[in-house]
């Protein structure tokens, strides 16, 4: 609560009174208080509120994680049945940000609540009662996404003519290991959505006189920018690739430019090894190769498998116990993008066979067994 003074100045002369009023404002409590109490605000849209707790004493801070910074959040005591204070610092207690104490955005009164601009990241709230002192009563503090920051402009992948979105792309999307295409014209973009962590092949075909290529810049993550066609380009983080056409001049005409991308197809090389022999019990262990343009993956036994399962390089039959010939497979994928798979064929010999011939080259002798 703010503290009024009025200090009565007594004009010895005529006994004249002269009123002076003196507001002591109360400074922002410590940060350094115990923690009770967080909350998650990853992912808000504005307007959208949260309760960080339902009791929080005075002489306690909670905790305000995943801010964004630019954006305007709320955090309000209403309702509280003391007179409150509320304090907000960056994380570790680093600088103060906002500070109030009585008639807040939010509520009216001793109830304190307090309106920011977020410097990002995580944030303290230091609650007190008035004059920064400890309540062991329960009070409820909420928080409010009032507004984020506005979008950055737009990054501009060419420089020339004036650049919009293309309205008219006439985009079919790339599915599996199908070719997707798109359009662009007069001095216009089109975003293309990508999946994360996959390979895709972009060709540009030149259908006006006056375009001379074409440039791709992603807007966010850490794909890489290029301007010429591309092989087993990787997306990394990057889920939106902004493309336009370069061109020698500004008289286009509408979709002069077209561009057809897809998943790269990956491949791998023949496993090692591409067959063996076993003896019944045994099992076998087999070596794939790192796929190309994509993620290797064992299919065990299942021929033209599609698990996702067992990634990696070297796999192991398991103890194979029947007598006979099995293939067992590894296969390349890139985003849903199945490649040709490579195989081994396992034979598995059985014990205890009786000899028929006497051989003179190597073989697999298995226990019980004779040559």
């Amino acid at each position: 609560m703010n503290k009024f003074y009025t200090v009565l100045f007594a004009a010895l002369a005529g006994f004249t009174s002269v009123i002076s009023t003196v507001n002591l404002a109360s400074a922002q409590c410590s940060c350094n208080v115990s923690d009770f109490g967080s909350i998650s605000v990853a992912g808000w849209t504005a307007g959208q509120t949260g309760t960080i707790t339902t009791c929080q004493f005075g002489g306690e801070r909670a905790t305000i994680n995943n801010t964004v910074a630019g954006a305007v959040y709320r955090i309000s005591s209403c309702g509280a049945s003391y007179d409150t204070q509320l304090s907000i610092y960056t994380g570790t207690c680093g600088s103060l940000i906002a500070y109030n104490d009585d008639n807040g955005p939010a509520c009216s009164g001793l109830s304190a609540s307090v309106q920011f601009t977020s410097p990002g990241g995580t944030l303290y709230s230091a609650f007190h009662e008035y004059n920064c002192t400890s309540n062991s009563s329960c009070a409820t503090v909420t928080i409010t996404l009032v507004s984020l920051p506005a979008a950055p402009p737009p990054v501009i992948p060419c420089t020339g003519c004036a650049i919009a979105v293309e309205t008219s792309a006439n985009h079919t999307s790339a599915l599996g290991c199908q070719n997707g295409n798109f359009s662009v014209g007069s001095g216009a973009f089109f975003d293309l959505s990508v999946s994360p962590n996959t390979y895709y092949d972009f060709s540009f075909v030149n259908t006006a006189a006056n375009i001379n290529g074409f440039c791709a810049t992603p807007q966010g993550g850490n794909g890489s920018a290029f301007t010429s066609n591309q092989t087993c380009w990787f997306s990394g983080t990057t889920q939106t690739l902004r493309v336009s056409a370069n061109r020698s001049n500004c008289n286009w005409t509408g979709q002069s430019a077209t561009i057809t991308y897809r998943r790269t197809d990956p491949t791998i090389a023949a496993n090692n090894p591409a067959s063996t022999t076993i003896c019944e019990g045994n099992a076998a262990t087999i070596v794939g190769a790192a796929a190309s343009c994509g993620t290797t993956y064992w299919q065990g036994t299942t021929n033209n498998g599609t698990s996702t399962a067992t990634p990696g390089l070297s796999n192991s039959t398991g103890t194979l116990s029947t007598s006979g010939t099995f293939t067992y497979y590894y296969r390349p994928e890139n985003g849903g993008c199945w490649g040709t798979q490579q195989s081994t064929v396992v034979t598995v010999t059985p014990n205890n066979v009786a000899p028929t011939s006497v051989v003179s080259s190597p073989a697999t002798m298995c226990p019980g067994g004779s040559v």
